[in-house]
């Protein structure tokens, strides 16, 4: 072995090489070291992202993987970073591509001066974070999971609009610079559906800067899985951009494709929009709430929640919540569809909606091709209106629910479904416990609207929402039309309102069917401008208190301008409010139609009546407003009106009715006069009329005042071995027991300048006798006696029976009229003429009329019994007995007449 050799002084020490150094080993200078390259992801292998990570961007790991034979590739996020670069997912390696991004809960956030790239469709471009494309037609899948995507609000470009795809014009340069990135993650297809975009549990897409957070067209698609969700926590606005803007789309924007939105997936505090639906469709079961509206968004505020237009399918699946809304855009909607389809299933809602309609529907120019379907449940919604339409078609289906929503106009109430030009709603479902108007019908200027109501529908509890509200259930206005073939509308403060106008001529309401009841006012009908109502089945019941129907003013034709009511609609209370007074038809009533008179008519029955009355050297006058009427079938129409305050008490009165022309303008005929009984409740007998054929109507004074008497009507109980009479005064008489006959009492209805009855003093111009009116039980204001002066008989009564024989009181035998009804009044006698004063003035000028009262003689059997009122009776086994307290008083038949305290007993048979 041989030792080294020594070094000398000029030896240098051996050269160390860096490894992988390429060049000699004697080289000079700095070693060229040759790069390895990263090994090809592996099927299941993991890319991570970040520091001491695989890759420093997600765009360098998306780059690799994109050439990667391999279809699953994991890519990881170590840490947050800044992203300032398009990471691009394609299937160019020719295979389909699964790509998961795991972010570990860490962010990657759109850095400043983000670059921009290229493609054929638009050039130089401003690019998504991240985007996803298959040119190939391979198809890649991209699944986001655990990992935040921020925006920060910053965009490229200053123009908010698509930037172009294909060719330009000639002379014209594509510069696709100037528009603002369309997403933060977007999808793009080639119409096969071969790029798809997952938002699994814990992507959180936030502040998107450009036109959406999630893009997806050309045939992508995008799945919001149950944990992912879209937001905005620091952007509190945004702009419309410069010249050429639309302004932001949504959060998610769908062309022509599909996107579903899954059980508990959230979109919540965005500003701006949720859903922008182009075209293709939208199957949302998830939550998207506190969305707040911003004017400068892509259509402004219509449809914040979801906006469809071009024919899009939107469904809002049983799951699906939009909730929490409070913003200041009354005119926007939370759902608005443009020429486009909305299925809201049953159990899905709409609730705690502030300042912002619900639904809006425009189907402007389609023909009502589209529908928004309400299977689900609209509620809590305080907005004018809360549901509007313009050529568009709601559907309130079969279990939809509209409730507990609030729409106020200032002082007055606003609509709650609101029908302007050409629209259409159908009502199947309930709309219950609303303040406002439930259903506003109007055009305004355009197509008619209309609203169909369908079996099963109810409209219920609508109360006013304002100070000078009226709470209606249907108002129908401005020539639209209302069909109710079904259904309930139901405790509200006014059922249906019809207001007939002038300008916006042919409104209608026609019921065929359903029910109309327990409404503070039933059926309120304003008759003008050709409207008409039909009430042609169905049934009002129990509405109002006076009446169950009004229809005031118009001039009545037969083809409009009046109110048809068939047989049976009405039940209960038949009462019809009219300008001619409040009338009540029969419980068999025939069917007919109702209004006002042409007021051209009013001269030829006032002819008519001055010539009659100068037959009686009377004056004679109409009264008050006319009636229009026909009957349909029937040749006899008998009806009672409220005494209208045009015809005086007391005055004289006739009804003139005539037939009058197809138009309303023009009699056809003479004028027929009857004579009717001046009361409070006035009681008319039409008969002979021709079916068909319409009349007008006249209430006629005569100028000559009556004071009508009228006896009290008496019940007579005869029985007893021995006989007994007990009589009653009718509703308001006079009770005893005796062997004849009580004094009679007499009911004066009073003519105009008589207040008080008990100041009248009746006198016979001949003999001076006198007979004075008193108080029967000295304190009823009803009921009175006449009570003749000293030394003069009593005033005396003619009983009448069926067979027309007469018979005066004080030669009547009770028994021999047992179980028959006597018609009663005064008998006169050798009495001559008699004058009325009052308090000491005669009142000239009126007239006496004396009226017939009725005799009821009722018959008993032999066993009967008596129990005197006691406060503590004397209890035997099969005697009967009745106790009241002390003090107790007791009047007649309810009335205000009082019995007298000595001799109350209640009459028992067979105890």
């Amino acid at each position: 072995m041989t030792a080294p050799a020594e070094k000398t002084e000029d030896e240098q020490p051996e050269r160390e090489h860096e490894d992988g150094c390429i060049l000699p080993s004697d080289h000079e200078g700095e070693c060229e070291v040759e790069e390895m390259p990263l090994r090809a992801p592996k099927a299941g292998d993991t890319l991570t992202v970040g520091e001491n990570g695989d890759y420093d961007s997600l765009a360098a790991a998306v780059a690799e993987a994109n050439k990667s034979q391999e279809t699953d590739i994991t890519i990881e996020l170590l840490n947050d970073i800044d992203a300032t670069e398009c990471a691009r997912i394609t299937d160019e390696a020719e295979v389909h591509k699964n790509i998961t991004i795991n972010g570990n809960g860490n962010t990657i956030t759109r850095g400043e001066d983000f670059k921009t790239i290229q493609d054929d469709a638009r050039s130089t471009y401003n690019p998504a974070m991240i985007e996803v494309t298959a040119p190939q037609g391979k198809g890649v899948t991209l699944r986001l999971e655990n990992i935040f995507l921020d925006d920060a609000g910053k965009h490229e470009g200053e123009v908010f609009a698509q930037a172009i795809s294909g060719d330009v014009p000639e002379g014209e340069v594509k510069d696709n610079v100037k528009y603002v990135q369309d997403a933060i993650v977007a999808g793009y297809g080639n119409g096969n559906d071969t790029a798809e975009i997952i938002l699994g549990e814990g992507a959180v897409l936030k502040n998107f800067g450009g036109m959406s957070a999630v893009r997806v067209t050309g045939g992508a698609t995008l799945t919001m899985e149950s944990g992912s969700k879209i937001c905005d926590d620091t952007v509190t606005d945004r702009i419309k951009g410069d010249t050429g803007s639309n302004g932001s789309a949504g959060a998610v924007w769908v062309q022509g494709t599909h996107v579903d939105m899954e059980k508990d997936a959230k979109i919540y505090d965005v500003t701006g929009r949720a859903f922008y639906v182009d075209g293709g469709s939208a199957d949302i079961d998830g939550i998207i709430s506190n969305i707040k509206a911003d004017k400068d968004m892509w259509q402004g505020n219509t449809g914040i929640a979801v906006h469809g237009r071009g024919d899009s399918d939107i469904v809002l699946k049983a799951d699906c919540q939009v909730k929490d809304f409070n913003v200041n855009a009354s005119q926007g909607s939370v759902v608005g569809m443009y020429g486009s389809d909305l299925d809201m299933k049953d159990g899905a809602t709409i609730d705690n909606i502030k300042g912002i309609s619900a639904v809006y529907m425009d189907d402007f120019n389609n023909d009502y091709q589209h529908k928004a379907l309400i299977n689900g449940t609209v509620s809590n919604v305080e907005n004018n209106p809360v549901m509007r339409s313009w050529y568009g078609h709601i559907e309130i289906g079969l279990t939809g629910v509209v409730k507990d929503c609030v729409s106020e106009d200032g002082w007055k109430d606003g609509q709650v479904l609101y029908t302007n030009n050409g629209s259409r709603y159908t009502i199947r479902g309930h709309i219950i416990n609303n303040k406002g108007t439930a259903i506003y019908i109007a055009n305004q200027s355009g197509g008619r609207p209309e609203v169909v109501m369908e079996e099963g529908a109810v409209i219920s509890g609508t109360k006013s929402a304002a100070l000078l509200g009226s709470g209606v259930a249907v108002r129908v206005n401005n020539g639209s039309l209302f069909t109710m073939n079904g259904g309930t509308i139901e405790k509200n403060n006014v059922g249906v309102e019809v207001t007939g106008k002038t300008e916006y001529k042919g409104v209608q309401f026609i019921m065929n069917g359903g029910t109309i009841s327990n409404n503070t006012s039933g059926v309120k009908y304003t008759v003008t401008g050709e409207s008409i109502v039909q009430l042609n089945g169905g049934t009002i019941s129990d509405n109002g208190t006076s009446y169950q129907i009004s229809a005031t003013g118009g001039s009545a034709k037969d083809a409009n301008e009046n109110i048809f009511i068939a047989s049976d609609v009405l039940q209960g209370k038949k009462s019809v409010y009219l300008s001619f007074g409040t009338i009540t038809l029969d419980d068999t009533y025939p069917a007919v139609s109702l209004g006002q008179p042409n007021s051209t008519l009013k001269n030829s029955v006032q002819g008519a009546a001055t010539a009659k009355g100068q037959e009686k050297n009377e004056v004679w006058q109409i009264a008050g407003s006319g009636l229009w009427f026909r009957t349909q079938e029937s040749s006899d129409f008998h009806f009672t009106v409220n005494r209208p305050y045009s015809v005086y008490k007391g005055i004289g009165l006739y009804v003139a009715y005539v037939p009058v022309s197809e138009d309303g303008t023009t009699v056809t005929s003479d004028v027929t006069f009857v004579e009717l009984e001046n009361k409070e409740n006035i009681d008319i007998t039409l008969n002979g009329l021709t079916p068909g054929q319409a009349y007008a109507l006249y209430f006629v004074t005569t100028g000559v005042y009556y004071l009508t008497v009228t006896p009290a009507d008496l019940t007579i109980y005869m029985g007893g071995e021995d006989g007994y009479e007990g009589t009653v005064v009718d509703d308001e008489g006079h009770i005893k027991t005796s062997n004849s006959l009580p004094e009679p009492g007499f009911i004066f209805d009073l003519p105009k300048g008589i207040t008080d009855a008990g100041k009248i003093t009746f006198k016979e111009s001949d003999s001076g006798k006198t007979w004075t009116v008193e108080p029967y039980d000295g304190v009823s204001d009803h009921v009175y006696k006449l009570v003749p002066a000293t030394n003069q008989d009593p005033v005396r009564v003619e009983f009448t029976k069926a067979d027309g024989s007469k018979v005066i009181s004080d030669q009547f035998n009770v028994g021999e009229a047992l179980n028959q009804t006597l018609d009663m009044s005064i008998y006169k006698g050798d009495v001559g003429d008699i004058r009325v004063w009052v308090d000491n003035v005669e009142k000239t000028g009126v007239q006496i009329k004396n009226q017939t009262g009725k005799l009821h003689v009722r018959g008993t059997t032999s066993q009967v019994e008596y129990a005197d009122i006691s406060e503590q009776p004397t209890l035997s086994e099969g005697k009967p007995a009745v106790t009241a307290e002390a003090g107790t008083k007791f009047t007649i038949n309810e009335g205000d007449v009082l019995a007298s305290e000595e001799g109350i007993a209640l009459l028992f048979e067979r105890v």
